[in-house]
């Protein structure tokens, strides 16, 4: 959030208010950090989850001193915007706070090995604002993936395969939402990397076509021949997540036909039709065969009641 245009004359009671009407009005327990920029907000939000006894949730850099201490506790891992092989490169060059980082003698290794971007968060932990929020957060997306954990970890191919070819419809339906098609199919497969022995527990494998879609039909089929492939040639056959990432995005209206290989045209219409019937039933009605009658099957174990959205989960109040 940006405050300029405001007359906040306390921001750490102002925190306090935000944080204490989050939790009042929607039952979110949050923690706020407030900052001259992105980064130090980050690096302030840090800090007041994990110091909630001394900070009550709320922690404001608003001066120097407050700056180079939070900067100094603050491990280069931790800094947002500095990924794993970023930091395992600043640590072999004995940078291991963000502080270190911010060193005069970085600046020049920092250009090197990280670009503009690196020299821009480097200004951002200096207290001088560079980057700015996000205004427009309705932009299409350039890719679009569709993750889920599963309940328990699956070996069944079925199972997996039913999973894969839901996650594949859903992508294709965010793809007609927003007007567009896509050329690359991506299927991922995660293992849990403490019950098996193999350092290698991220699996996926990709597939460009010839024509750019957004039929269920076409990456449900190229997304469960993607998974045949790689349960084929991957030894671990125990799976928690599986996920599909369609990418190379291009709007609809100006997709390119190919001259000896296009997708079926009848998928066209009844996908239109498919779409028409599930806004006026009810979300998802209509299914491939392929797919489960649930659309998630995760752990929900803790899931929220919805008061405001669902009638049989109305909240009832009885007055004596």
């Amino acid at each position: 959030m940006n405050f300029d245009g405001m007359t906040i004359t306390d921001y750490q009671d102002y925190g306090l208010q935000m944080k204490n009407r989050v939790m009042k009005w929607l039952g979110l327990p949050i923690c706020v950090g407030i900052a001259p920029t992105k980064a130090l907000s980050k690096v302030a939000n840090k800090i007041a989850k994990r110091f909630q006894h001394r900070t009550d949730g709320v922690y404001l850099i608003d001066t120097d001193e407050k700056r180079i201490k939070a900067l100094k506790w603050t491990k280069i891992e931790d800094v947002w915007g500095i990924g794993y092989r970023s930091a395992k490169k600043l640590k072999a060059k004995n940078v291991h706070t963000a502080l270190d980082f911010i060193a005069p003698h970085m600046e020049s290794w920092i250009k090197r090995e990280m670009g503009v971007i690196g020299l821009r968060l480097k200004s951002e932990l200096e207290g001088k604002p560079v980057l700015e929020l996000e205004d427009n957060i309705t932009d299409d997306k350039k890719t679009i993936m569709t993750t889920r954990s599963f309940p328990k970890q699956l070996t069944d191919y079925d199972l997996i395969r039913e999973r894969v070819s839901t996650f594949a419809c859903v992508s294709a339906e965010k793809l007609r939402k927003q007007g567009d098609c896509c050329h690359t199919i991506i299927v991922m497969l995660v293992a849990d990397k403490h019950r098996i022995e193999d350092r290698k527990h991220y699996y996926s494998k990709s597939h460009t076509l010839a024509y750019s879609t957004n039929s269920d039909l076409t990456i449900s089929t190229v997304a469960v021949q993607l998974l045949k492939d790689l349960l084929d040639n991957s030894e671990v056959k125990k799976f928690k997540k599986a996920g599909v990432i369609v990418t190379g995005l291009v709007p609809e209206n100006e997709k390119q036909f190919n001259l000896f290989e296009e997708e079926n045209p009848k998928y066209l219409a009844l996908m239109k039709t498919m779409d028409y019937l599930n806004r006026k039933n009810g979300e998802r009605i209509v299914k491939l065969g392929t797919q489960n009658k649930k659309t998630w099957d995760m752990k929900q174990d803790h899931l929220s009641s919805r008061y405001t959205t669902k009638f049989d989960q109305i909240l009832e109040i009885k007055c004596l």
